[in-house]
């Protein structure tokens, strides 16, 4: 017997190649509010390309999402002076100034700040209004209810991270965690610090952390670790999770590299000034001016003053005089006043040779208000202050 064989069932392999998905550009930024009222917001999509053949998603946001017109008052000198000017009457000028102090033999380093303050910030979702930039508004309140802390969806690797517009080293990073409820959410998280926008991809601050839960904050010390973007992630380990962040400060003292407003005293006389104004601040809330300074040598003095009109101030709401030692002082001062007004910022030359003074970092953040919820809303015009002589 012979056996014919039958028709032959041909099975065919085709191989193929995953592609990863890549982001498009960034839409145009739609302003969706006026000036201090509301949030600005661009999106883009994980289209260029699709991902294919089981190529992973795109990592980061889909959406960018601010407060408008935020942190207008407050500078860093970093590139230039943000609206505060100076008087061409007074008797010599504040300069902005980097690295070595030129009246003294040491060094004037910038302050041990909150790189992160008010600087842009953004997560991989958002759920029930809690944006990306609750956690760098300056606000450290642990309850959700306040508008205070950042939410996003129920998702694997849910991230966030803030953007500190250079590379810094980075001392520390304190988180301050929700208290209302749901305390045990963060546990465990990752620290991401590098120059990548991707935040898994830039090397991780330690391994897990851990926060007690009773407590409202943890500081995790990542010094030597230099980046642009700090992100805090947390590990999906085969399920998802949703994130919840009420602050995230960073702090650097990268030494010499930053920018700050000075005054050396040395070529003027007893007596001499030099004034920093303000834009012009309208509100109806307390305001809290927070800034740092530095006062080494000699009797110099600064004093903080507050001018509603054209007459010069007369009492102080801050001042230092003499010297502080060779280091960065923090200061906090309460201003109760409604309406419109200018701060102003006064050096005056002691009686000795040698001496300098610095600001940097100056911040305005909103306290109690009298009004209803539009007099949260501080308004800051970039208007020439009222000329008045002493």
């Amino acid at each position: 017997m012979r056996l014919r064989p039958g028709p032959a069932a041909r099975c065919w392999l085709l191989l193929l190649t995953a592609e990863d998905g890549g982001w498009s550009a960034w839409s145009a930024n739609y302003t969706s509010c006026s000036c201090g009222v509301g949030y600005w917001t661009r999106s883009r999509t994980c289209d260029n390309p699709l991902p294919r053949n089981n190529g992973t998603l795109c990592e980061g946001p889909l959406w960018d999402i601010q407060p408008c017109c935020r942190g207008v008052f407050d500078c860093d000198f970093q590139t230039d002076m943000c609206g505060w000017t100076q008087d061409s009457k007074d008797d010599f000028d504040w300069t902005r100034h980097e690295g070595s102090s030129v009246a003294l033999t040491n060094s004037i380093y910038r302050a041990d700040i909150n790189i992160a303050l008010r600087k842009p910030a953004s997560q991989n979702s958002v759920k029930y209004g809690g944006v990306a930039g609750r956690a760098v508004d300056g606000n450290t309140n642990t309850n959700y209810s306040v508008h205070s802390c950042t939410l996003t969806l129920f998702t694997y690797n849910a991230s966030w991270r803030v953007d500190l517009g250079k590379s810094f080293t980075i001392n520390r990073v304190v988180i301050f965690n929700r208290q209302d409820c749901c305390s045990g959410r963060l546990n465990p998280f990752n620290i991401h610090i590098g120059d990548s926008e991707q935040v898994v991809t830039n090397p991780k601050c330690g391994g897990d952390h851990r926060i007690d839960v009773t407590l409202p904050s943890i500081t995790v010390l990542c010094q030597g670790m230099t980046g642009r973007y700090v992100g805090v992630r947390l590990p999906g380990y085969g399920y998802g999770r949703t994130q919840s962040l009420c602050e995230v400060q960073v702090f650097s003292n990268s030494e010499g590299t930053g920018r700050y407003m000075y005054i050396d005293t040395a070529a003027q006389v007893a007596g001499d000034r030099a004034r920093l104004y303000s834009p012009t601040v309208t509100t109806a809330c307390t305001q809290y001016l927070r800034f740092w300074y530095h006062m080494y040598g000699t009797m110099n003095t600064l004093n903080v003053y507050v001018r509603t009109d054209t007459s010069p101030p007369t009492d102080p709401v801050f001042t230092g005089t003499g010297g502080y030692g060779n280091q960065w002082l923090e200061a906090e001062v309460e201003i109760g006043i409604t309406g419109s007004y200018h701060v102003v910022m006064e050096a005056i030359r002691g009686a000795g040779v040698e001496g300098d003074i610095a600001l940097d970092n100056i911040t305005m953040a909103t306290g109690h208000c009298t009004t209803g919820i539009f007099g949260l809303f501080l308004i800051i015009s970039e208007s020439a202050p009222l000329e008045y002589v002493a």
